[in-house]
């Protein structure tokens, strides 16, 4: 009986030991893990491609960004594409939790290109478009949009009248300045006909210049001479972020004239017409030289430091900028607020600007 006993007791740790043995196989050859993809920003990427190397299988991030996956034993690296950014390579390891982190593609070959009616990316497209991120735009402060556009665009014309501070008025052209019939580039922005003039450039997500037929095909005879079309910046899925920016600077002239008095002014015209033999005091008196000297009578005879009477030492510029913006899969906002108040080099006037920027994206839900 004992050796009975003993059989079937070592029987059943053996089967025990056969069992445990087999499901640490079965673990080891699968495992989970889940993630979200987001780009520089910490904006989530809904629509991102993750490849697991060695498998078949392609995920595709949902409206949050985020993924899950049934890993085999032998995967250990992800491969994660998005448009627009460069793909890049995660290793495994132990984390089932992952964040991944995609930068912007500086080659441009994925960049997209927002054609009016759909967007592309530039490798597909067959028509003359340039395409200016807002990042670029925003390297040189600039506060209009048509100033930061100036030197960056082949072929494009920018032409400034006026000269009071933040009150300067632009005129486009893409094909030069002697245009057929004169016409003007067509602005776009965000699908309307509208101004340069309205735009804050830290509200700008991406400017497209079309230049060839392709941009004629929707707004006809308007843009013959080509279309500008500005695009500002969106809401997407994230958690609420608040933006602020401020910028304030100081400005100098490098040389100021230097002035003489009119007494030193009326001395000196007296002495070259002495040089060319007329005499002493031949255009002015002993006299009017003192009252100029002497500031006796004003409106008779002034003595005023133009250049100080109406310019000032120095010039401030305050830019406030500040935005707010995120959403959920269903709805997205983004709002902002800009100032701007720049100091005229007269003492006579400043300038004042506010721009504001409100969008609210909600998609269609359908109940059945």
């Amino acid at each position: 009986m004992d050796i009975m006993r003993k059989y079937y007791i070592s029987k059943f740790f053996a089967l025990s030991v056969i069992l445990m043995m087999n499901l640490n196989l079965i673990n080891a050859q699968s495992r989970s893990i889940k993630g979200y993809v987001c780009n520089d920003s910490g904006d989530r990427l809904p629509g991102a491609i993750v490849r697991l190397v060695g498998e078949d299988d392609n995920i595709i991030t949902d409206a949050n960004g985020e993924f899950s996956a049934e890993l085999s034993n032998g995967t250990k690296y992800l491969l994660v594409e998005y448009v627009g950014y460069s793909t890049k390579k995660i290793k495994i390891n132990d984390k089932l939790n992952l964040y991944v982190k995609l930068d912007r593609d500086v080659s441009n070959k994925y960049q997209e290109v927002n054609l009016i009616k759909d967007v592309r990316p530039s490798y597909s497209v067959g028509g003359s478009a340039i395409v200016i991120t807002g990042d670029e735009l925003r390297k040189t402060h600039n506060h209009h949009l048509a100033a930061a556009l100036a030197g960056r665009v082949p072929g494009l014309y920018v032409k400034t009248t006026g000269n009071e501070p933040s009150k300067e008025t632009y005129s486009l052209n893409i094909r030069g300045a002697s245009t057929v019939n004169g016409r003007a580039t067509l602005i776009l922005i965000d699908g309307m006909i509208g101004s340069l003039d309205n735009v804050n450039v830290n509200d700008v997500e991406s400017v497209t210049i079309m230049k060839d037929a392709s941009s004629s095909v929707l707004y006809g005879m308007q843009a013959a001479a080509g279309i500008i079309y500005v695009k500002t910046k969106r809401g997407g899925v994230s958690a609420p972020s608040i933006n602020v920016d401020v910028n304030y600077t100081l400005q100098n002239a490098i040389v100021r004239p230097k002035m003489i008095s009119s007494g030193d002014y009326a001395t000196m015209i007296n002495q070259a017409w002495k040089n060319d033999g007329f005499g002493d005091y031949y255009i002015y008196s002993q006299d009017e030289i003192d009252n100029y000297y002497n500031g006796t009578d004003r409106n008779l005879y002034p003595n005023n430091n133009w250049y100080d009477m109406f310019m000032k030492d120095v010039v401030q510029t305050q830019n406030i900028y500040t935005s707010a913006h995120g959403g959920t899969k269903y709805v997205k906002y983004y709002a902002s607020l800009g100032y701007m108040h720049q100091d005229s080099p007269f003492k006579t006037a400043d300038a004042l600007k506010l721009t504001v920027l409100t969008d609210l994206t909600s998609d269609r839900m359908w109940i059945s």
